[in-house]
């Protein structure tokens, strides 16, 4: 069983922070220091939670560079941030991240200010890592292309709150909740006959109402009942570890949705 961390003293917090669990954030450039060297910012992570020597910190900071793609780490330790591509960030970050072989690892759009190229190389480290090192990976994305090939449960958030909870194929194939259908709906394909509308979700994102007075995606929902709106919906178990936050689901499934 796992323990709560909501009532743990800042301090204890601190010291989880980095070495049982790490963040990479969406932002490279804005996430590191750009008045300090690489090398000091992966380096302090080394002293204070593995309790290196300055020199062993710095030999396991190249280690740590290289291990993620970085060409020639030891000069590297002495750029700054603005002197690497956004790629090489990306990596920094990640093996800061990766620097204490932390139990659970939050990535928050790792890929979205790189270039495609780029965002499928930084996915294949992560995923690679991932199993090297048998850390837990959160992955907090928009992109279904990246859900699609990185991630093996999938949590649906809408207004702060799982409406829906299943294994990766369970979801793309007999995901129940409108607003799942609608995500995946939305997708563009590459069969599309030249010139086919998208297929948007009504509505927008401040078209809602609060978990208070029923279903936040009611007002954009298309198969909105009286049930859905007065009470919150329970998430509620549907088959064996497929959970769902509706009153009235759809019954298409989403690949009949995407055509």
């Amino acid at each position: 069983t796992g323990r709560s961390l909501l009532g743990l003293p800042q301090r204890q917090l601190r010291d989880l922070r980095g070495s049982e669990m790490a963040m990479i954030f969406q932002d490279p450039l804005s996430s590191l220091n750009p008045v300090v060297p690489i090398g000091i910012q992966v380096t302090e992570v080394l002293v204070r939670h593995r309790k290196l020597k300055a020199d062993a910190a710095r030999k396991e900071a190249v280690d740590l560079l290289d291990r993620v793609g970085i060409p020639d780490p030891t000069q590297r330790l002495k750029e700054y941030p603005h002197q690497l591509s956004g790629g090489m960030r990306q990596r920094a970050l990640i093996a800061m991240a990766l620097a204490c072989s932390p139990k659970l690892l939050l990535a928050d759009e790792p890929t979205t200010a790189l270039d495609v190229t780029i965002q499928a190389q930084i996915l294949e480290l992560l995923k690679a890592l991932v199993v090297e090192s048998g850390t837990a990976l959160l992955m907090i994305t928009h992109d279904l292309g990246v859900v699609a090939g990185l991630c093996d449960r999938v949590n649906v958030l809408y207004s702060g709150r799982v409406i829906e909870s299943a294994e990766r194929r369970e979801l793309f194939g007999h995901g129940r909740h409108p607003y799942t259908a609608g995500l995946l709906a939305s997708v563009p394909r590459l069969d599309s006959p030249r010139g086919a509308p998208l297929l948007p979700i009504r509505g927008s994102a401040r078209d809602t109402i609060p978990w208070t007075e029923g279903c936040a995606f009611a007002p954009r929902c298309d198969n909105v009942i009286d049930a859905c709106i007065g009470r919150p919906p329970e998430l509620t178990d549907v088959d064996g570890s497929h959970q769902l936050r509706c009153c009235n689901p759809t019954t298409v499934r989403p690949v009949e949705v995407l055509g």
